[in-house]
């Protein structure tokens, strides 16, 4: 049995998606058209992708990648396909950690940041906390800016997925979350002797 999480495949891609799934709800009065709507704690991160035109060689590690996953059964690390690409927008550097342990929800206090650094981290940034079978990805909501201690406070969506311990460290470059298909179903097209593709959809692996 292979060991999860996997390593993504090497391979090209020609579309990808990524996306965050939230639970809301809202009922409409059939008389006044009001509206209530209703927040859940439920929130995931989801994608799509599909890998370029491959030759057998390519397709191969593909294929290979699939079989290992077993369906929905196995795990993977992946996060945002640009962001992975393009990287961060703030200046980056240092080396963060949490700053206080029992932390929860949707702020996180920090230290390790360069000192007195304006624009750290901006919004829509990614950070990721854990490694391995326990990495969660979070999206900033607003800039980060450190004080003359390095001192932060993150913003962020999803909420913590755990209370991270005191000195936890933060990964802010190629910063991943444990995913898993989102189908028992996998499979490569041939369109001519010699080229193959393949579509993926997966889902955040969540316990």
């Amino acid at each position: 049995m292979p060991t999860y999480p996997l390593t993504f495949p090497a391979v090209g891609l020609t579309q990808a998606k990524f996306r965050r799934n939230v639970v809301a709800s809202q009922n409409e009065s059939i008389f006044s058209m009001a509206q209530q709507a209703y927040k859940f704690p439920g929130e995931r991160w989801e994608g799509d992708v599909t890998f370029t035109p491959m030759k057998q060689s390519e397709v191969a590690e593909v294929q290979a990648f699939f079989d290992d996953l077993y369906g929905v059964y196995g795990t993977f690390l992946y996060g945002d396909p640009m962001y992975l690409a393009f990287g961060k927008r703030g200046v980056g550097g240092g080396a963060p950690v949490v700053n206080g342990a029992g932390q929860t929800g949707n702020t996180l206090n920090i230290s390790g940041c360069p000192v007195s650094t304006t624009g750290w981290l901006k919004k829509a940034d990614y950070f990721q906390l854990g490694s391995g079978a326990t990495a969660r990805l979070y999206r900033l909501n607003a800039d980060v800016n450190s004080d003359a201690s390095g001192n932060a406070t993150l913003t962020f969506n999803p909420a913590l997925r755990s209370s991270p311990a005191d000195l936890a460290a933060l990964t802010i470059d190629n910063p991943m979350t444990v995913m898993k298909a989102a189908s028992n179903v996998s499979e490569t097209d041939s369109y001519n002797p010699k080229f193959y593709t393949a579509s993926f959809s997966f889902i955040e692996s969540l316990p």
